[in-house]
């Protein structure tokens, strides 16, 4: 049985919203061969790194992380 991101966990969800960004031919291919080893969708894999990464940081006195609160009329789904 899998494990539960901490963005699966039960409660309400935004609608997931689309982005672009630039990775390395060496990060694509890490990334591919990740999705291949567990099975999980690059996207998942991703924001999986994401919200581990804002955790480790949260965990250091020297780094101030501030919550993300959309702006007024945006609901994820844009």
């Amino acid at each position: 049985m899998r494990q539960l991101l901490p963005d699966e966990e039960s409660g309400p969800r935004l609608p997931m919203r689309h982005a672009t960004f630039t990775l390395s031919p060496e990060a694509i291919e890490a990334l591919n061969q990740l999705s291949e080893m567990t099975g999980e969708a690059k996207s998942k894999i991703v924001r999986h790194l994401v919200l581990q990464a804002i955790q480790q940081a949260s965990a250091r006195p020297d780094v101030v992380v501030e919550p993300v609160t959309p702006p007024p009329g945006k609901t994820g789904s844009n």
